[in-house]
């Protein structure tokens, strides 16, 4: 079952440079997402969905979803990631969403199954 994350809303231009951001990822680059705990209805190859501003802005394929340890979470970007549960992404599997298309929701922490 496919999940849905949101990242803090910001103006379009913002919302432009994130979907660059995901567009020039190398083939190599996972994305991580922190979560309270893994999700028990989804698997591994799913989507999960970014949303900002109540609109979808794209989605990625589902790699692994597992614990990271401190020493692992530590190389993660700028370094300030703390050990615990994280949806893996493949950076190189992003497609861009219809983000003018309003979809009814705030801001969450987690994630939550897609209600679409």
């Amino acid at each position: 079952m496919d999940i849905v994350i949101t990242v803090p809303d910001t103006k379009k231009e913002g919302i432009e440079k994130l979907i660059e951001f995901y567009k020039n990822q190398s083939p190599m680059d996972e994305l991580f997402f922190r979560v309270p705990f893994l999700p028990k209805k989804c698997e591994v190859g799913d989507l999960c969905f970014i949303v900002s501003n109540n609109a979808v802005i794209g989605s990625h394929i589902i790699e692994e979803m597992r614990f990271v340890s401190d020493g692992e979470a530590s190389k993660l970007s700028d370094g300030n990631w703390t050990e615990g549960f994280y949806i893996i992404r493949s950076a190189v599997s992003f497609c861009v969403g219809h983000y003018r298309d309003k979809i009814e929701t705030k801001g969450f922490r987690g994630f939550r199954y897609r209600w679409w």
